[in-house]
């Protein structure tokens, strides 16, 4: 029903996505390299927010966008139980920013990967 509690959230959850995006921030000093997941508006108000906080210390700034990959967005689909199909759904303002926090937040682990020049010469250790 239009007006109800429901309708606002996923109102104010579709305007928050569209303003605030998560981007990776890498900062390279002389004391090592550091990452984190900052939000801000755009790359540039990432940069600027970090280079703030970095001061007149010199650094090298990477900021790529924190989305995450099909794999973690597929398991976050099943993991929620959405019902109809992932594009369907990552379309949908609400259900696709909580599916991509969801992904974001419990990445697939990998399978390890096969060493078949181990297995071939039957190494077991």
């Amino acid at each position: 029903m239009r007006g109800d509690t429901a309708d606002d959230l996923r109102q104010a959850l579709a305007i928050h996505d569209n303003l605030v995006q998560k981007f990776n921030v890498k900062v390279r000093t002389s004391n090592g390299t550091a990452t984190f997941c900052t939000c801000a508006m755009n790359a540039a108000g990432a940069v600027e927010a970090e280079l703030e906080r970095q001061g007149d210390n010199p650094c090298g700034i990477t900021v790529t966008p924190a989305n995450p990959d099909e794999l973690a967005l597929a398991a976050a689909h099943r993991a929620l139980r959405v019902a109809g199909p992932l594009e369907v759904a990552l379309k949908d303002p609400s259900i696709g920013c909580v599916l991509r926090a969801y992904a974001r937040k419990h990445p697939v682990r990998s399978t390890p990967s096969v060493d078949f020049k181990s297995r071939a010469a039957n190494d077991r250790d």
